[in-house]
């Protein structure tokens, strides 16, 4: 069954038009539009199999935006439309955003150009994506690539994640029971030596006594 995301699409196309017309530019303005909207609610037609094709059909509409050749205000909108899909979806763990190399660099390209006419906003909120993992790079275009694709490298990449986390735990694991059993000998070879050193100091203590005796 071919899942129809026209609504949806057209959902975010009159929240961008909105915010284009109006020739808004902040994420604030953006955080109001969707409020008064009621936008979250997108979520409550969302299809009950397929999430991550869902998912990840939504974002690529909106990175389409950005990387496009459309005014600031709607490259802004649809940078900002991203982030608050990201960061209200109902999916624990979240999907996190799939990005190629070439659409990270129009993402620059983006921050750059909103830099350049003060809008500082811009950079905070990529850096803060960044710092929150939200992205996942890869190499599949929107326009070289369907969705379909992208989710099946998501799989690839996620999955070649999972294998380097289990390799990286293991490894520490290892070290772990290493690191115990070092310990371990340590713990017992010091008791060792303080019995030996308390022996000794009896006995030191006892050759004293004695000659201290001797010489009285």
């Amino acid at each position: 069954m071919i899942m129809d995301l026209a609504p949806f699409k057209l959902d975010i196309d009159e929240l961008l038009d909105e915010f284009t017309e109006g020739n808004l530019t902040t994420l604030t303005d953006f955080k109001r539009l969707w409020a008064a909207r009621k936008f979250s609610y997108i979520y409550e037609a969302r299809p009950t199999t397929n999430s991550a094709f869902f998912m990840q059909s939504l974002f690529s509409y909106c990175i389409s935006n950005i990387v496009s050749q459309a005014p600031l205000a709607r490259r802004l909108g649809g940078l900002y439309c991203l982030y608050c899909l990201h960061q209200t979806q109902p999916y624990k763990p979240s999907f996190k955003i799939y990005l190629s190399l070439d659409e990270l660099r129009r993402l620059r390209k983006l921050v750059i150009d909103a830099k350049e006419n003060g809008i500082k906003v811009v950079i905070a909120l990529v850096k803060r994506m960044l710092v929150m993992n939200m992205f996942l790079f890869g190499s599949v275009d929107i326009a070289g690539g369907s969705v379909t694709q992208r989710v099946e490298e998501i799989t690839k990449l996620q999955n070649k994640h999972i294998q380097i986390a289990y390799y990286c735990l293991t490894l520490r694991l290892r070290t772990f029971c290493i690191w115990t059993s070092v310990q371990k000998w340590s713990l017992k070879y010091s008791k060792k030596c303080q019995k030996n050193m308390k022996m000794q100091s009896n006995w030191l203590s006892k050759r004293l006594v004695r000659r201290l005796r001797f010489r009285t």
